[in-house]
Parts: C-alpha cells; sequence; structure tokens
C-alpha cells in the first residue's frame, strides 16, 4: 500500500490508493468471463462501463482525501 507516488507518509490505508488496480482487475475478469462462456456478452456490456464510472467517481472522491496532503 505504500506504493502510492504522491503519498507523503509511505503507508497510506485509503482504499482510493488501491482502487485502480482493482478496477482493472475486474475489467479483465469481465472479459475473460465472456472468452470462458460464464455469461453473454449482453452482460459485459453494461459491467465494464459501470465499473469505468465507478472508478471515475472514487478517483473524483480521492482527491478529497487528506491522508496524502496531511502529512
Amino acid at each position: 500500500m505504500g506504493d502510492n507516488k504522491s503519498c507523503k507518509c509511505g503507508s497510506c490505508s485509503c482504499m482510493h490508493h488501491n482502487m485502480g488496480s482493482i478496477f482493472m482487475i475486474l475489467i479483465g475478469l469481465n472479459f475473460l468471463m465472456v472468452a470462458m462462456g460464464i455469461y453473454d456478452e449482453m452482460l459485459s456490456a453494461y459491467v465494464w462501463p459501470t465499473l469505468l464510472i465507478l472508478a471515475g467517481l472514487m478517483k473524483m472522491m480521492g482527491a478529497n482525501c487528506g491522508c496524502c496532503s496531511a502529512k
């Protein structure tokens, strides 16, 4: 968790610092499940845009985080 370049403390526990990686994994899993036939492409057409919107919202909320600027 201490790999955030803007973090001064080196040990942030804020969830938004890891959200980019989490959403990339979820989007990859979404496409993998479609390729494996676990669910169809129609569902995928709704899943990955929703994940991108959530990632954007988390990024906007992360701008209000005080963990990096406080130290």
